[in-house]
């Protein structure tokens, strides 16, 4: 039998076993374990501590039934055994012995372990855990799902995970993620879902398949965490990389990549494109006069009176202390940039009241086109529209002036 059996008379030296226990004692034969006590087989060091039990159970005479123990194999393995022992008496009732019987429960006390293990990660886990059944029911979730989703676990089982969803991913999203789970039993991403009370929020989710003996999907399991204040971060450093602090406005950065973008288009599509390189006159004596917290509220009611005048698609951008350039797209033709110029010279000049002053600034502005005979380079479009804004200046200023290639063909390099 599988189950170990031994018995001891009333000295406790072993009387006889089985030969699953003879095997578990470190000997080959059950003869073997007969005449010896417990000092001598391969639980040495356990002895005392089963013989106190064995005398326990003969002197009381009520029976130690079912109980877990380990013991100390003599390959110095440890395991667990569930124990029952029994005094054994004669017919005048006097203590005679003692049989026991037990079994190795080592593997189902791992198994619990792991069920325990696994509660446990389930209950405490920072994550969100969902289940659900291969039809995609929710079967439970765990605290932290309800933590991030706002959602209580009796709102949402036997519901579908759709009612997370955001209408931020269409379609093709979902169609991916469920190819990735069909075929390769996993998928993992980043996706948008609302909370119970509308809120939109970011999550970084593994879904993994849980297949049957058979292969077949029986359950999924998805795992996420919110990565909404991640996402956030990288949308500030990703707006400081390409938008002026102060303004709001471009920064050369994406003034680069807007013009790049603008070219290409103009080349397309057969339009011309106009670049505005505007400079305020008389900035730096309102700054130098009145301090920079003042010349600051200055700026930002100049680029915000300008950025209005604007078409959609336009770009106004600051480069630097008081200096704009603005990209005029989809131009028919170059006089058609005149009423825009325009309006940025009549934003520039509009009097802007700070604190107790009303302030009033004008632009220099220098103009260049594009595309031009030969081939030219953004920088390159950039030098001339700088040299027309400086030629504005000397014709007295609050006024453009435009770049006349056949006149200053050096700034072509």
């Amino acid at each position: 039998m599988p189950i170990r059996v031994f018995w001891k008379d009333r000295n406790l030296c072993y009387l006889g076993c089985n030969m699953a226990f003879a095997r578990d004692a470190g000997m080959t034969h059950p003869r073997d374990v007969i005449g010896k006590d417990d000092d001598q087989l391969g639980w040495a060091a356990q002895a005392e501590l089963y013989r106190a039990d064995d005398r326990s159970v003969m002197a009381s005479g009520i029976p130690k039934l079912s109980y877990d123990e380990q013991q100390t194999t003599p390959s110095g393995q440890t395991i667990w055994l569930r124990t029952s022992k029994v005094a054994l008496r004669d017919r005048d009732n006097a203590g005679v012995g003692l049989i026991g019987v037990y079994e190795d429960i080592t593997e189902r006390k791992q198994a619990e372990e792991k069920v325990r293990l696994a509660a446990n990660v389930f209950t405490h886990a920072w994550e969100g855990i969902m289940i659900t059944a291969a039809d995609g029911t929710i079967m439970d979730v765990n605290e932290a799902f309800s933590r991030i989703t706002s959602y209580r676990r009796e709102d949402v089982l036997g519901r579908n995970p759709r009612l997370l969803g955001s209408g931020r991913q269409g379609p093709a999203f979902y169609a991916n993620m469920w190819r990735s789970l069909i075929e390769r039993g996993q998928w993992s991403g980043e996706m948008w879902n609302r909370r119970n009370n509308g809120e939109v929020y970011a999550v970084m989710q593994t879904i993994s398949a849980v297949p049957d003996a058979h292969g077949n999907t029986r359950q999924y399991v998805a795992l996420f965490s919110d990565v909404t204040l991640i996402k956030e971060q990288e949308q500030a450093l990703q707006h400081l990389a390409h938008y002026d602090a102060l303004t709001g406005l471009p920064n050369r950065v994406l003034l680069a990549d807007r013009l790049h973008q603008g070219m290409v288009q103009a080349q397309r599509y057969g339009r011309r494109l106009a670049i505005a390189f505007l400079d305020l006159d008389g900035f730096k004596a309102i700054n130098d006069a009145h301090g920079h917290a003042v010349g600051d509220q200055l700026l930002i009611a100049a680029a915000t009176g300008m950025q209005q005048v604007l078409r959609e698609g336009d770009t106004l951008a600051r480069i630097g202390g008081d200096e704009f350039v603005a990209v005029l797209l989809d131009l028919a033709d170059t006089r058609a940039s005149a009423t825009l110029l325009s309006r940025l010279l009549a934003a520039a000049a509009q009097a802007i009241p700070v604190g107790e002053h009303a302030l009033q600034v004008s632009a220099s502005v220098g103009v260049t086109f594009y595309p031009q005979a030969d081939a030219i380079d953004p920088e390159q479009l950039l030098r001339q529209a700088d040299q027309a804004m400086y030629q504005a200046k000397l014709e007295g200023k609050n006024r453009y002036h435009v770049f006349d290639v056949a006149l200053d063909p050096r700034v072509r390099g």
